[in-house]
């Protein structure tokens, strides 16, 4: 039961900040800032 439980343990304590990596939304430009590359990929 012990071993169950520590292996259960381990298993959350590797999960938890893998699941915590991720996008958190579309990047956004700093104010007074204009966008470099205004031609879409790829080219037409």
């Amino acid at each position: 039961m012990i071993r169950i439980a520590l292996a259960l343990l381990l298993a959350l304590a590797i999960a938890g900040p893998l699941a915590a990596c991720g996008k958190k939304g579309n990047p956004q430009l700093p104010e007074g800032k204009t966008d470099q590359f205004p031609s879409k990929y790829p080219s037409s």
